[in-house]
């Protein structure tokens, strides 16, 4: 899957605005990378988004999350990406603060 940045960009205009869409499974965008999910998550802040789905996605920072609040995710899928010890203390400052009370990474 080859949506990388560009698609992300084109999606995200469309993500602000839906307050709809539950479940996004991204999986296997490679070419996404760590500027697509910042793009990502900063399209989704705030938004109805239960299920979040971008394994596989070539990212290896995830330091956007400290900037979102994400109050309906209740999965998120972020395996078979290099977020190495940084990214999970980022992961594990942002569920402190985030209402994870269903959440399940």
């Amino acid at each position: 899957n080859t949506f990388g940045v560009n698609g992300i960009t084109s999606l995200a205009s469309f993500l602000k605005r839906n307050q709809r869409l539950d479940t996004l499974n991204l999986s296997g965008c490679a070419t996404m990378r760590n500027e697509g999910f910042e793009l990502l998550v900063k399209a989704l802040h705030e938004s109805p988004i239960r299920e979040l789905n971008v394994t596989d996605c070539g990212i290896s920072n995830i330091s956007a999350l400290k900037d979102v609040s994400l109050p309906n995710l209740t999965h998120l899928q972020l395996s078979s990406n290099n977020i190495g010890l940084d990214g999970c203390k980022t992961l594990s400052k942002w569920l402190r603060t985030t209402n994870t009370d269903e959440l399940r990474t």
